[in-house]
């Protein structure tokens, strides 16, 4: 059995932070790959929903002479799309290649994913994790609240007419009390 190259560097997620490292690792003369585990790019922008956005101006998201064409997840889906056609990045994606297990064994990262070992001297986790909910394994007894993360609010019209309660301070919430508002919810 032969062993498979060594990568200078491998980048777990062909999100946002995934595709930047590669165009800068190829720029750099590196031979870098992206492994994702989804069947298209975009990461988590890709499951997110429709309404959720990001919260900076868009002109901090341009690359290059690329404008963002908007806030919102469709948007941004489509310009990670229009960075991978615009700097040919297709050739250094693997889709449908979730990493299973990571270790390193002293010279190199050895990565286990569905489509095989890959190898490689540095590791990237650009897997934006941070979006899955972490919800506390309580008992509930006899509730009647509904429980949502914003990650799973695909329907903001829910909404309306309920009270919420939105518990955080981060961007999901300030995107959620923003959906309350525009769907009456109180």
């Amino acid at each position: 059995m032969t062993t498979p190259r060594t990568l200078d560097l491998a980048i777990v997620g062909a999100g946002i932070a995934g595709l930047i490292h590669l165009h800068y690792a190829r720029q750099a003369g590196l031979d870098a790959q992206v492994l994702e585990a989804r069947e298209g790019l975009g990461g988590l922008w890709r499951v997110l929903p429709a309404w959720q956005d990001i919260q900076l101006s868009t002109a901090d998201w341009a690359i290059g002479d690329l404008p963002l064409e908007g806030p919102l997840a469709p948007q941004i889906q489509a310009n990670i799309q229009a960075w991978a056609d615009r700097f040919a990045l297709h050739d250094g994606i693997r889709l449908g290649c979730a990493v299973q297990r990571a270790h390193h064994d002293g010279s190199a990262w050895v990565l286990q994913t569905a489509q095989g070992e890959v190898r490689a001297r540095h590791l990237v986790a650009a897997s934006g994790g941070h979006n899955l909910p972490i919800i506390p394994p309580l008992q509930r007894r006899d509730s009647r609240i509904d429980e949502w993360h914003a990650y799973a609010l695909h329907e903001p019209a829910a909404l309306a007419g309920r009270a919420v309660m939105v518990v955080g301070g981060g961007a999901s919430a300030f995107d959620l009390i923003d959906q309350c508002l525009e769907h009456g919810a109180s």
